[in-house]
């Protein structure tokens, strides 16, 4: 078998598809017309000082229509030639060294920052070289590094995570390059044999060094019981000289379940459930070792053994009796694996092999019993450690973690072992009835303390700076992290003084995560501004609240003075002296909370992903809540990004929102999907929405809607607005139908979620597709009575509704700037406003466009269709639109615009330029 790509073989330089950068701002690729061996080419110039090849070149990341996935994902098959013409024009004469690996992309879990260095170990590393003195193109033919040859075996462990289809992407670097030497590149031919098929293993491990360890009752190592022993890390002092973590007993009591570590990491973040989780049934567990260092108290002369337990919980077997009767029910239906230390082995380090008590036995099957509530698979193991025989002061240090097994059995708990579905069946779906018509033409009177009720008077007032001595000096490089100060003036306050108001003076502050308490009422100065804090992440926020572990806050407030303080984004898109971005940025995230304010807040966006204020929910001990009684007023917002803005609601229950205005996006979006609610014993449609929500004067300006409706898959109460000004926004008011969509368990492929969509519910029901999250696929159902039906007997979702619900008094002001999707510029019926992002705004090409408001209102609902629901709208007033437009987008709307009609005429129109795209400051 040969592949070739030659000079017809098109070039896209991409952020997410197609051939992108190994490392950005190394070097530039070009496609060059009419400049390759016989036609066109490839060219990569060096750009940058460096000397280390694998910081530089580019790679081809294709994950639908890759020719190298389609040849090189044949296990056994042997490769035995890798060519291709090159051609040099450099700064000065020198041998210029190619280095080309087939990368195996979707072995781990994770993002790119996963994925790309497990595929560099796996990958073949092939070499060549193009001469010095070269003067034309010259065919270089590669072979392994260290070797004479390009002989190499396709192994049986280039197996994607989830069992699916493994991609591969080619990639070319560079040494001994130069600023300023260009290569190009033309006429790639690789050669395969057929070889013998090679069984795929089934052995696997979990292999854990605690060198990264965390210390959180979220997040990390914590207590199953909080108040026996100290968990710490041990820094420098675990084997051979890493990181550790240690356990110290601080309580008389003997009983081994007292003393106890257990990790509080969920999802791809933690091996244990990647590997035991999500249809590990009959998996066998072969043996489990451990590093541990017992060290004695000071005075302690006790000899008799420590014991360890070590349970791998699968969690949320149980909804009942909070985390102790999570692990308890856990605990019952797993290995009770037990290690004994003896005294003659106290003060060293020694390697443990755990045995099970149960049975005698290092194995482990796991059994039919590990399974949710729901009766599917467990989504989560957690890792737990008991200590007994200490005696208070002892200390046991943990480290090297290493477990075992194989998954030649291993099937999910709803096949029954012939792949029949055995799991639990929600019945058919009904969507009828749900359209009311019960007119209300005058909204219902507000009255304040319905949502929020002052404090009377402060236990305690304090100033952030003279009382707690924060810094508020600006921060040149952005470097500065005021969390801890702010945040041990809050917890002082909240936990010792009973509460009260904490004072923040005008100043900068940077903050990450800064948890508001209960009680503690914040009073700001409007000269005040506050700033992401360094440090990256994916989803990142300055304040939260109410979120997991944390537990419940009530009774709190975040309060500007004056015309409010500042919240400031515009930096945070820019790499960080860490190199770590933050995109993906929110101000406040709201999870379990009652009787709250935020008021008066200035916030500068830099179109960041996320809404500002992202309202619920939130998960503890297999239970969601959402904030419930408060109020978010006086909010202004500019710059901010399609889709965003300043409200996203999941799940809230009496909230109270007005004088709200974003500068693009969505000022008030109440779009309930979550995926977290979705994952959770599946649909549980019950356990999210939003319910008596009341909002005035709502505003946005060059946006795409002040005021958005999306139930998705969330049962939601009624909505009452009365004000919504859009000026040149798409829509004043926006609705959208609910829906079902399915996604994919992360490094799947397009095309392989969306098979697995159709064998598993029927031919055609898979639609459209797109990528959501950290490396998955969104599938939406087609809306037929039998794929719906499917769905929901395996899942419980069905598209859900809103509550009969009002909006009055809406003006829309017509405006040429607003943000659109791609289904919108149809209905416009010009095109000489209109623009699409850049690829510099906006990697996603004909994600984003700009251009002239459509329509007042776009609402597809209509009465009498199966889950369509009512928002009436009264009082509406237009102004400025042209004579040819829509009132309503509805489902019978004609097209208006004679120029875009299709993806592929939208994507040719102009880039939107810069001054447009963003909002001057």
């Amino acid at each position: 078998m040969i592949i070739r790509l030659t000079s017809t073989t098109s070039l896209r330089v991409r952020v997410a598809k197609g051939w992108i950068y190994s490392v950005l701002n190394r070097g530039t690729l070009v496609f060059e017309e009419n400049a390759g061996k016989t036609g066109s080419a490839f060219s990569y110039t060096d750009n940058s000082v460096n000397i280390n090849p694998e910081q530089n070149g580019f790679y081809l990341q294709d994950w639908t229509a890759n020719p190298f996935t389609a040849r090189f994902n044949n296990h056994g098959h042997i490769i035995n030639s890798v060519k291709m013409w090159m051609k040099t024009d450099l700064v000065a004469e020198k041998d210029i060294d190619i280095i080309h690996y087939l990368l195996p992309y979707g072995l781990v879990s994770g993002n790119k920052s996963a994925n790309y260095p497990a595929a560099i170990e796996a990958a073949p590393k092939f070499v060549g070289t193009i001469p010095a003195g070269s003067v034309d193109w010259v065919e270089v033919n590669f072979v392994l590094e260290g070797s004479q040859s390009a002989d190499f075996t396709i192994p049986s462990t280039w197996v994607h995570v989830t069992d699916g289809d493994l991609q591969v992407y080619p990639e070319f670097k560079f040494a001994n390059t130069e600023v300023g030497d260009k290569i190009y590149l033309d006429d790639y031919q690789v050669k395969t044999v057929v070889g013998e098929p090679l069984a795929v293993p089934t052995d696997f491990s979990i292999e854990y060094d605690f060198n990264d360890a965390t210390v959180a009752q979220n997040g990390g190592w914590g207590f199953v019981l909080a108040g026996n022993g100290t968990i710490g890390l041990e820094e420098g002092q675990g084997y051979l000289g890493s990181n550790a973590v240690s356990y110290v007993d601080d309580n008389q009591g003997t009983n081994i379940l007292n003393q106890s570590l257990l990790w509080h990491k969920w999802g791809n973040a933690n091996p244990w459930s990647q590997a035991l989780a999500g249809g590990a049934i009959e998996s066998e567990i072969q043996s489990v070792t451990l590093r541990v260092k017992v060290e004695k108290g000071a005075g302690n002369t006790g000899s008799d053994d420590v014991i360890i337990k070590h349970h791998l919980l699968p969690w949320n077997v149980t909804l009942t009796g909070g985390k102790l009767g999570k692990v308890t029910a856990a605990q019952a239906i797993t290995a009770d694996y037990t290690a004994n230390i003896d005294a003659t082995n106290f003060g060293q380090w020694i390697e443990v092999t755990f045995t099970d008590a149960n049975s005698g036995l290092t194995s482990f099957s796991i059994p039919e019993t590990w399974k949710l509530t729901t009766d599917s698979d467990i989504v989560d193991v957690l890792p737990s450690f008991f200590f007994g025989g200490l005696e208070v002061g002892d200390k046991v240090i943990i480290d090297d973690y290493v477990l075992t097994g194989d998954k030649a059995l291993a099937r999910s708990v709803t096949d029954g072992g012939e792949g029949e579905w055995t799991g639990p069946d929600y019945g058919t779906h009904d969507g009828t009835n749900t359209f009311t018509a019960n007119g209300r033409t005058t909204p219902l009177a507000v009255i304040e303390s319905d949502f929020y009720v002052e404090p009377s008077s402060f236990a305690a007032t304090r100033n952030a700076i003279t009382d707690y001595q924060v810094n508020n000096q600006i921060s040149a490089d952005n470097s500065k992290n005021d969390t801890a100060d702010l945040q041990a003036a809050i917890d002082d306050m909240s936990n010792n003084l009973g509460g009260g108001k904490l004072t923040i003076p005008a100043g900068d502050y940077y903050v990450r995560s800064l948890h508001l308490k209960s009680n503690v009422h914040l009073e700001v100065d409007e000269d005040a501004t506050f700033h992401m804090s360094q440090g990256g992440g994916y989803n990142v926020w300055l304040f939260e609240m109410g979120n997991g572990e944390q537990g419940k806050a009530e009774n709190f407030s975040m309060v500007g003075l004056g015309e409010g303080f500042t919240v400031d984004l515009s930096i945070d898109r820019t790499y960080t002296a860490n190199s770590a971005q933050n995109e993906r940025v929110a101000v406040f995230r709201m999870g379990d909370i009652e009787n709250f304010k935020f008021s008066n807040i200035r916030i500068k966006d830099n179109k960041t992903i996320f809404a500002s204020f992202l309202v619920g929910p939130t998960s503890r001990d297999g239970v969601f809540y959402g904030p419930s009684k408060g109020i978010i007023e006086n909010i202004d917002q500019r710059n901010s990004l399609f889709g965003y803005g300043i409200i996203q609601m999941y799940m809230a229950d009496n909230i109270l929102f007005r004088n709200l205005h974003s500068q693009g996006g969505i000022t008030l979006r109440m779009e309930t999907d979550n995926l977290s609610v979705k994952e959770f014993g599946f649909g549980a449609p019950d356990k999210g929405g939003i319910h008596h929500i009341f909002a005035e004067d709502i505003r946005g300006t060059d946006c795409l809607a002040p005021v958005m409706f999306g139930p998705h898959f969330q049962e939601n109460g009624s909505v009452q607005v009365n004000g919504v000004t859009s000026n040149g926004c798409s829509f004043a008011v926006r609705v959208d139908d609910g829906f079902v969509e399915l996604y994919s368990p992360q490094n799947y492929s397009r095309d392989q979620w969306m098979t697995e969509v159709n064998d598993t519910y029927g031919a055609g029901c898979a639609g459209t597709t797109y990528g959501r999250g950290v490396n998955q696929w969104a599938t939406r159902i087609t809306e037929t009575k039998a794929c719906l039906d499917a769905v929901h007997q395996r899942t419980n979702l069905k598209p859900y509704w809103f509550e009969e619900s009002y909006i009055y008094n809406v003006t829309a002001n017509y405006g040429t700037n607003a943000h659109l999707k791609l289904q919108n510029l149809y209905y416009i019926p010009s095109s000489d406003n209109l623009c699409i992002a850049a690829s510099s705004q906006w990697p996603n090409r004909a994600q984003i466009f700009m251009g002239d408001s459509v329509a007042p209102v776009e609402n597809h609902m209509q009465a009498g269709v199966a889950y369509d629901f009512n928002i009436n709208v009264y009082q509406l007033t237009a102004s400025g639109f042209p004579a040819a437009h829509h009132g309503v987008i509805d489902g019978n709307s004609a097209r208006l615009n004679p120029t875009v009609t299709n993806y592929g005429t939208a994507v040719q129109l102009p880039d939107c330029s810069d001054q447009r795209w963003n909002f001057n400051y």
